[in-house]
């Protein structure tokens, strides 16, 4: 029925009222004392005049899909917690109860299964040293089997027996096996869903087997692990099945940036590992303009013989610049030559001053006119020892040569005469003569 709830419309009609609120507090038995609805146990509940275990009663109350099932507040308000009292049969809210009242689905697996500490009805979940069988389970593992003890039907025949199981608790949701002790009247009920698992353990507790002319009383609780060494395996397969399907719904949420690049990682940490080569070096030429296209048609034949490309070799860049042999030209007239030689020599006084007075403007010299009229001086003398003698006095800053004529290594002359170090050095010789002679 957990199939037809959706498709019958039973989700769309309002809750039925299974009980009167009158009735449910009224539970009280005249020899076993009050109920506990919640946990289904008796409070001072009293033995027999024998002493021995009270015999066993079917609930006043059944829980049937087809009449029960319907919208709630709680259905209203998106409330995940299914009722209790709905499951047992006696809930007395009807369409005001703030709790579901229908059975679970495959949505309501996929959200409850997430939370370990509590079952859909909200009761918290004990560890296995606490006796979880009773209540609403344990946390510590996922368990989907009910044991189901039927004691009265034992006198039916197996085959009917095992159809009237799967009928009455395949009511609750999908099963997965059903396994009978039969000379034993007992029962181990696995489901798909712990869900569906703990719905009907709520459901059939101190039920009847629908359809069984027996007066049996079912008694439903969490069964232990098994122990049998096939169940064993059956179980870790389960939980890696279940593992894998985690981790390739994960990988299928990814974007192909992300599933590409963990896919490398990997790659890369296994050829550390075992020391090999992955892949040769990609190629990058995709990653930059190419550099054909930036060069210019018809360019220098020799640039294009260098570049062995057809004649197109790289760019010229003389238009970026501006031409040094102009520039040359403009200041030194094309004749005089700056690393020196005979040119200076052959000019006249007058050609040698206007040279330095345009070379001292150029180059931003404060004294250039003295310096001018200094090397023209220099240039007049007929044996040059009078520039020889200038150039001693002038502290020996003079490169110019050693001992020749006045015109020779000029660049130099007036590197020593321009300069105001050669001033402060006549002056500190003088100094140091007078020095001496007071002593």
């Amino acid at each position: 029925m957990w199939k037809q709830q959706e498709e019958l419309g039973w989700l769309r009609r309002p809750a039925r009222r299974q009980v009167d609120e009158s009735t449910i507090k009224k539970e009280v038995r005249e020899d076993a004392g009050e109920r506990n609805l919640w946990t289904g146990k008796r409070i001072n509940a009293g033995r027999g005049s024998g002493g021995g275990r009270p015999a066993r009663e079917r609930s006043d109350y059944r829980c049937r899909p087809e009449l029960d099932i319907g919208r709630t507040r709680g259905s209203d308000a998106k409330q995940m917690q299914f009722c209790l009292f709905f499951a047992k049969g006696c809930c007395s809210q009807a369409s005001a109860c703030v709790y579901l009242h229908r059975l679970p689905t495959e949505e309501d697996e996929a959200y409850h299964k997430k939370d370990m500490a509590a079952d859909i009805f909200g009761k918290e979940k004990r560890a296995e040293a606490e006796g979880y069988r009773r209540g609403a389970g344990t946390f510590e593992r996922d368990v989907r089997t009910l044991y189901v003890n039927y004691e009265g039907a034992g006198s039916l025949e197996l085959p009917k027996l095992r159809a009237l199981m799967e009928d009455n608790f395949n009511t609750w949701g999908p099963l997965k096996r059903v396994h009978i002790s039969h000379s034993k009247t007992l029962a181990f009920v696995e489901f798909e869903w712990r869900s569906s698992a703990e719905f009907a353990k709520e459901a059939m507790h101190k039920q009847g087997l629908t359809g069984s002319t027996q007066r049996e009383v079912l008694t439903v609780r969490w069964a232990s692990e098994d122990p049998n060494p096939s169940a064993v395996i059956a179980s870790k397969r389960s939980h890696m099945d279940a593992f894998e399907k985690a981790a390739m719904e994960s990988w299928e949420a990814l974007p192909e940036e992300q599933k590409t690049a963990r896919i490398q990682q990997l790659q890369m940490a296994a050829a550390l590992k075992s020391g090999r080569v992955i892949s040769d070096y990609p190629s990058t030429d995709s990653q930059y303009p190419s550099t054909d296209a930036q060069r210019p048609h018809g360019g220098d034949a020799q640039h294009g013989e260098d570049a062995g490309d057809g004649g197109e070799g790289y760019p010229s860049t003389d238009g970026q610049y501006p031409d040094t042999d102009a520039q040359y030209a403009s200041t030194s007239g094309g004749a005089q030559q700056l690393d020196g030689g005979d040119d200076f020599g052959q000019m006249s006084a007058e050609e040698y001053t206007a040279y330095c007075q345009q070379y001292y403007a150029q180059y931003g010299y404060p004294s250039a006119q003295e310096t001018g009229e200094k090397a023209a001086a220099l240039g007049a003398g007929e044996d040059g020892h009078e520039g020889q003698e200038a150039r001693e006095g002038a502290g020996g800053d003079g490169q110019a040569g050693d001992g020749e004529a006045g015109g020779g290594h000029a660049l130099g002359l007036l590197a020593g005469y321009g300069s105001d170090e050669s001033e402060e050095g006549e002056g500190g010789e003088g100094k140091e003569e007078e020095v001496q002679k007071e002593e």
